[in-house]
């Protein structure tokens, strides 16, 4: 952030300053050390005056802001040892079968849980009152007013020349737009459907008791009803959550599905992507790239044109695979007729689990890991493509922290003085990670929520990014020390904290629990400065 007036310093110096935007300086003074120089002078000046003047003793000024990686230091250690014990106890009654009581917690005996959770959203939906959807509905475009509101006016204070006039433009096009609802065909019905000749030119979003398209839908399908039906065309991608997914005809995109039970006997001319306790492809399917299935129980009988990897606590092969099969779970069947033309993989925790009869084809190699339950922490590292990605990964990110210290500097700034604050920072991440796709999937019930909750998630994605971001940048200053909050000085500390970060991330062993951690520090961060932030600009207007 742009370094505080020397007014401010002194008012800082004096103890009168705004708790809120005390707050934002003792963040400033984390990485800027000449106004650190500024107080400590401004504090010896004080004294001396106070001295000659004779006047009262100064109350007693506040320290200068510790550094910030003492709240990491604290902080980091204890939460490590605190996650890495519960993923040991929690592996070690995986790996030994677990006793009664302990059985539920595995994923391939999770049936019924879709159920479950479909129970508890399909009955909100339906038994909430229409009070709760009005007093949403307005609260969200109060929001979403605000925001655009604030965003508008932050980057027109710091936007001048040519890029004041980028953003008028932006702007009155943006307001010149067809609202939501032209590119978006919104069904709130409690039957859909879309007869064999009838054509929807635009994206269906439908939350209802079902969907049945006979007809062709040009756009994306976005269904979230408790029967699903695609016996027609659907033109671009298909993303439904209910029950039951029915799909007879064809689905040019790709398909991502969740639910209780799934029948595919049509045409998927992209990838699966489906979780379901029971999933059924039929020997007329197709799905002509990849297919990525969690389910119970899982028999395949059609045609994947690609890759089948799946997990599940039954599954039965009796299709035709075009590249590779993998599977983790209980049992697998691999039953004559059937055929892999690339490599067979199956991870299960004793030989006998892997039926293959004579007659199942194997292009490949055929590879049956005992007790194996994931990929060798090290196979990655021999991969040169594995490096490539870590490079392109940190070059994009070294530039989108250059622009955001250049157009919201607060949101990059500040540090973590206190094991305290390190452990309340985790806790709004936390809070952030699990109650936002909660509240998104409620939204998404409401009358005017499915669009806004399609934003949400796109913002949800946009700050799952960012949170490595002002990670990195908080290690950074924490290493590195910079002597100003300048533009140099900045991407310098960002460098540093982003290779450590990435390094830190990609650890044998470790590296998961360093990257869980920082993604709910990451999170919490960006909460944290967000809140600070909105709190200094209320002061400041009063």
């Amino acid at each position: 952030m742009t370094c505080p007036p020397e007014w401010q310093l002194g008012v800082y110096v004096d103890d009168e300053l705004d708790p809120a935007l005390r707050r934002q300086v003792e963040g400033h003074l984390v990485g800027c050390e000449t106004c650190r120089r500024r107080v400590i002078d401004l504090q010896s000046e004080a004294r001396l005056l106070a001295d000659v003047l004779g006047d009262r003793p100064l109350p007693p000024t506040p320290a200068v802001v510790p550094s910030a990686a003492q709240g990491l230091a604290a902080g980091l250690p204890v939460s490590l040892g605190v996650l890495g014990l519960v993923l040991a106890v929690g592996t070690f009654l995986y790996e030994n079968h677990m006793p009664f009581g302990w059985e539920w917690l595995r994923p391939v005996r999770w049936l019924g849980v879709n159920e479950m959770i479909l129970d508890l959203i399909f009955t909100l939906r339906d038994e909430a009152p229409a009070m709760v959807d009005f007093g949403l509905s307005i609260a969200v475009t109060a929001s979403v007013a605000a925001l655009i509101t604030f965003v508008a006016n932050a980057l027109i204070r710091r936007a001048t020349g040519p890029a004041s006039l980028g953003i008028a433009l932006v702007a009155a096009l943006f307001a010149m737009a067809q609202p939501g609802r032209a590119a978006v065909d919104l069904r709130f019905d409690q039957a859909v459907h879309v007869a064999e000749d009838e054509t929807i030119e635009r994206t269906l979003v439908v939350t209802g008791d079902s969907l049945v398209v006979d007809g062709t839908v040009k756009g994306n399908v976005v269904a979230f009803s408790e029967r699903v039906a695609v016996r027609g065309v659907i033109e671009g991608e298909l993303f439904s959550a209910g029950r039951e997914l029915e799909l007879s005809g064809e689905v040019k995109g790709n398909v991502h599905a969740f639910g209780e039970q799934a029948r595919i006997a049509g045409k998927v001319d992209g990838s699966a992507f489906i979780g379901f306790d029971r999933v059924t492809i039929t020997g007329e399917a197709e799905i002509d790239e990849d297919a990525g299935i969690v389910t119970g129980r899982l028999l395949h009988e059609g045609r994947v044109g690609r890759d089948l990897t799946t997990g599940a606590a039954l599954a039965e092969l009796r299709g035709a695979i075009g590249r590779h099969a993998e599977f983790w779970g209980e049992r697998l069947e691999a039953r004559s007729g059937g055929s892999v033309a690339g490599d067979f993989t199956a991870h299960v925790r004793d030989a006998e689990d892997v039926q293959l009869d004579d007659g199942y084809q194997v292009a490949g190699a055929t590879d049956v890991r005992v007790g194996d339950r994931v990929p060798h922490v090290m196979s990655h590292y021999r991969d040169p493509s594995f490096y490539l990605w870590r490079v392109v990964w940190l070059a994009a990110a070294f530039v989108v922290g250059l622009l955001l210290h250049t157009m919201a500097p607060w949101l990059l700034g500040g540090g973590l003085t206190t094991g305290a604050e390190f452990f309340r920072t985790l806790g709004f991440g936390f809070a952030l990670l699990v109650l936002v796709p909660v509240a998104l999937v409620l939204l998404a019930l409401t009358v005017v929520g499915v669009p806004l909750a399609v934003i949400g998630v796109a913002a949800y994605a946009v700050g799952w990014y960012l949170a490595g971001i002002a990670v990195a940048a908080l290690v950074g200053r924490a290493v590195t020390r910079p002597a100003s909050d300048s533009r140099r000085d900045f991407g310098l500390a960002l460098l540093a904290g982003l290779v450590l970060v990435a390094i830190a991330y990609h650890l044998p062993w470790i590296g998961g629990l360093l990257h869980f951690l920082g993604l709910l520090l990451g999170f919490g961060l960006l909460f944290e400065r967000g809140r600070e932030a909105w709190e200094g600009r209320r002061a400041a207007a009063y």
